[in-house]
C-alpha cells in the first residue's frame, strides 16, 4: 500500500500541531513520511484550488481532521469534507478534534451488516490492516431494522463468504445484537476495543449539513478514537 497520505487542517497553528502529531499513524507509516510525501493543506486552500482538490483525490488514503464528535448526531462534515467524501475512492480515516492520542493502532474493525458486507471492502481493510500490522474485525450490527444474526448462521456465513479471502490471518467476526448496540455503546466499545472504527458510506450525495453516524461512529465517539471511511462506489 502506497503511504502518500494527505492531512487537512484549517490553520498555521494546526498545521503544527498535526506535524507534531504523526504518531497518530503507526511508526511503519510516520516514520517514514517525510516532507515531500506527507503533504498538509489548509481547507481554505484545498477549497479555493481544484487542482490541490485533484491531488488529494490522487492518493491511496486522504486523512482529515474534523470538528469533534456531536453528542447525538456523531460527525459534523463540511462542504470541504462532504466533497472529498463524495468524489475521492480511496479510504478516508477522520481524525475528530477530541480523539485522544493512541499509544498504537492494534485493531482495526468494520461495523457492517456482514448479510450486505462486500468482499472488496474487507479486501481493501485487510490492505490497510496489513499495512499498520493491526488485527481486523468484522463487528456484525443489524441497523437496517431486519432481525439479529443468529451466531451460529453468522460464523457460517463469515467462513464460507470471508475467511481466507481477505488477505491477513489475524481476522476475525464478532457477532452484536443492535438494542446491545443501542443501549450500551460503552460496552460493546470496551469489548471490541477498536483503535479505527470504520464504515462503508453509501451515500454518494453527502453535503454540508449532514453528518456521519451509526455505530462505527458511535463506538469511536464513546472510545474517542479515529473513524475510517469507505465509500461504496469505490
Amino acid at each position: 500500500m502506497s503511504k502518500s497520505v494527505v492531512v487537512n487542517t484549517r490553520t498555521p497553528l494546526e498545521f503544527d500541531e498535526m506535524l507534531s502529531r504523526k504518531h497518530l499513524l503507526p511508526e511503519s507509516l510516520s516514520n517514514s513520511f517525510g516532507e515531500d510525501d506527507f503533504p498538509v493543506f489548509s481547507i481554505d486552500e484545498v477549497a479555493h484550488s481544484e487542482s490541490l482538490l485533484r491531488e488529494i483525490l490522487d492518493t491511496e488514503m486522504v486523512v482529515m481532521s474534523c470538528d469533534a464528535f456531536d453528542k447525538e448526531k456523531g460527525v459534523k462534515l463540511n462542504g470541504l469534507l462532504a466533497k472529498v467524501i463524495n468524489q475521492t475512492k480511496c479510504p478516508i480515516l477522520l481524525i475528530p478534534e477530541n480523539v485522544k492520542d493512541p499509544e498504537g493502532i492494534q485493531k482495526l474493525v468494520l461495523n457492517s451488516d456482514i448479510r450486505f458486507t462486500e468482499l472488496r471492502f474487507l479486501r481493501t481493510l485487510g490492505r490497510i490492516s496489513d499495512c499498520l500490522k493491526s488485527s481486523l474485525t468484522l463487528a456484525h450490527v443489524s441497523e437496517s431494522g431486519i432481525p439479529d444474526l443468529n451466531v451460529t448462521y453468522g460464523q457460517s456465513l463469515f467462513k464460507d463468504s470471508f475467511e481466507g479471502k481477505v488477505g491477513i490471518s489475524n481476522f476475525n467476526l464478532e457477532v452484536l445484537k443492535r438494542l446491545d448496540v443501542q443501549k450500551y455503546p460503552d460496552l460493546i466499545h470496551d469489548y471490541l476495543m477498536g483503535d479505527i472504527y470504520a464504515l462503508v458510506n453509501k451515500n454518494p450525495r453527502l453535503n454540508e449539513t449532514d453528518f456521519l453516524n451509526g455505530s462505527a461512529v458511535r463506538f469511536a465517539r464513546k472510545g474517542k478514537k479515529p473513524v475510517l471511511v469507505i465509500n461504496s462506489a469505490c
